[in-house]
Order: structure tokens, then sequence, then C-alpha cells
């Protein structure tokens, strides 16, 4: 959901149209060419290493804090506690798959490519957060 409301604002691709006169003098249609939009790229993985990174790190510790049985108390002071430590941590491997995802992966392949190293990611993260 998150990818294809970015897609519909910022769109990946920009088509411009190719003026040719000599296709011009045939008569035949103009070509267009897609362009990669660096803005629009730019913008989507700002709001993603951000907004997306804070709800999900917030998401994820107070999820495994309220699977445990933990108060809403606990689950607060363990996002005081545990959210930069994972955000920094999360910087060494989620830009690069965001990047990748925005310029290489079709619209419709995203949220797959995103589940699948978010597996391992929250692998990842379960084997901190049994460890402390």
């Amino acid at each position: 959901m998150w990818q294809r409301w970015l897609e519909q604002r910022f769109p990946d691709y920009t088509q411009k149209t190719v003026t040719d006169k000599k296709a011009d003098e045939k008569n035949q249609q103009p070509k267009t060419e897609k362009s990669l939009n660096h803005r629009n790229t730019a913008i989507k993985f700002a709001l993603d290493q951000t907004i997306g990174a804070t709800i999900n790190t917030i998401l994820f510790i107070a999820g495994i804090d309220f699977l445990r049985g933990r108060s809403l108390g606990t689950a607060t002071a363990d996002c005081k506690e545990q959210f930069w430590p994972l955000v920094f941590a999360g910087l060494k491997l989620w830009p690069m798959v965001s990047i990748f995802n925005f310029t290489m992966v079709p619209v419709e392949y995203r949220t797959v490519v995103g589940s699948v190293v978010g597996l391992f990611w929250g692998i990842y993260l379960s084997l901190i957060s049994s460890s402390g």
C-alpha cells in the first residue's frame, strides 16, 4: 500500500516526447522515451527512510512487547530506549533496498522485494530482541 501511494504521488519515470523531423514528414507518431525522475525518486527515498522507518520501527518494538504480554508503559519505555539503535542498524540495509526498489524494480513487484528483505530483517531483529 505504501509503495503504491508513493508511486501515485511521485512517479518514477516521466514520459518525454522525442521530436524527429523525418517522422513528422512521414506523418508517423512521435516517439516517447521514459526517463527516471530523480526528484521524485529522492522524495520517495526520503519519505521511506524517515516516516516509513519510524512507523515500522515503533510498530516492531511495541508489537514484540505486546506479544510478550508487557504493558503499554513498558512498550513506550522500550520504544524510547531501542528506537535509535534499531534505526541506525536499519540504515546499514534499508537505504540500499529502497534505492534498488525505486530505480530497478517495477511497481507491482516492490512489495514482494521489500517483504523478502523484511523477512530476513525481521529474523535478525527477533534474534537481537530475544538476546535482550
